[in-house]
């Protein structure tokens, strides 16, 4: 059997291998891979950093410490320091658009984000500064962070998306609701359960 199935195995390849250097004291977290050859590292040193390892050698994404997969390359948090007031911002290497996260305070944009399953980009929820009436919006960018739709929404914390683009969400006091793709409630808020964990996510089929 095993010798029929050989037939559908990939060619034996030497391993590879390659030496970088990064600044003094820096220490590596579990690298991350997209699946492409790349990888992401989180590095602990003064604060925590993220940089990427190529067939091009390692290059530095910045401070924020928050690294995600997409189809070819990565989204992460970058947050310039050191700061008094943090302005974050999502990013993509090794190239691509950035989505301005908002500075917490009501005179600026604020959103929250989450991943698209498969490394397809990312749906964010904002709210625009009271100012201008503090708008809320879903938007919806490809895996280049390039814009590609928005519609009403409602201001809350996203938690997830799932396959179908249903978007899971967080009100206020930490209780969850499911969404449809359009911002449509699927479900009510469910209770709280008491030291309830990310491992007791309600799930809709």
């Amino acid at each position: 059997m095993g010798a029929a199935c050989a037939e559908w195995l990939p060619p034996a390849s030497e391993p590879k291998t390659t030496s970088v250097k990064t600044q003094w004291r820096y220490i590596w977290g579990e690298p991350i891979s997209d699946g492409s050859g790349d990888l992401g590292l989180p590095l602990e040193g003064t604060w925590s950093e993220s940089a990427f390892l190529s067939d091009a050698g390692i290059s530095f994404g910045g401070t924020g410490g928050w690294i995600t997969p997409q189809a070819d390359g990565f989204l992460f948090v970058h947050v310039s320091q050191p700061c008094l007031m943090c302005w974050p911002w999502l990013e993509r290497w090794p190239e691509g658009g950035g989505i301005f996260l908002g500075t917490g305070y009501s005179w600026s944009t604020n959103c929250t984000f989450a991943r698209r399953p498969s490394g397809s980009g990312v749906i964010t929820s904002c709210v625009g500064p009271a100012a201008d009436g503090g708008v809320a919006t879903f938007a919806q960018y490809d895996e280049r962070l390039t814009f590609l739709s928005s519609h009403p929404g409602d201001g809350l914390n996203l938690i997830a998306v799932d396959a179908q683009d249903r978007i899971l969400e967080a009100n206020a006091s930490n209780r969850w609701r499911w969404l449809d793709s359009d911002g449509n409630a699927l479900t009510v808020f469910f209770p709280q359960r008491r030291g309830s964990s990310v491992a007791d996510r309600p799930r809709i089929r």
